[in-house]
């Protein structure tokens, strides 16, 4: 009879641990990953039309900017601020459409930081339409 008891118990505390856990990485007060920079989903270009695509939840203010002016290369960045309210959790889509006057296909595309931004780059008969068909 103890040990049923002592197993029991054991049960117990492990799903207390683990739903304790669950609750602190949800929670408000614990950022995980909150020193990483916002990316983009994909980008894509075709020599004068830039399209970025992203994911953001409800509570993100969210705004994408694009920097021309270093030669041969296009500094994209995604500025994320974050309101500390309970929402609920969704998922919303953004896009952005930037036109770059003289763009070519050794342009390349970079962060803020540094860090390489790999456009996909269509074939010349698909340039009419950059949007994919939307879900």
């Amino acid at each position: 009879m103890s040990r049923r008891i002592a197993v029991v118990m054991g049960l117990l505390t492990a799903a207390l641990v683990v739903t304790t856990v669950g609750w602190i990485r949800s929670s408000d007060s614990v950022r995980l990953g909150e020193d990483k920079p916002a990316r983009f989903d994909s980008c894509t270009f075709d020599g004068s039309l830039l399209v970025l695509r992203w994911t953001y939840g409800v509570s993100e203010l969210v705004a994408p900017s694009v920097d021309t002016r270093p030669r041969g290369k296009v500094v994209v960045e995604l500025v994320e601020k974050t309101q500390d309210e309970p929402t609920i959790s969704i998922g919303l889509l953004g896009e952005a459409e930037f036109t770059i006057y003289g763009g070519d296909e050794g342009t390349t595309f970079e962060y803020a930081d540094g860090k390489r931004l790999e456009c996909a780059r269509p074939p010349r008969h698909q340039l009419t339409n950059l949007r994919p068909p939307r879900p």
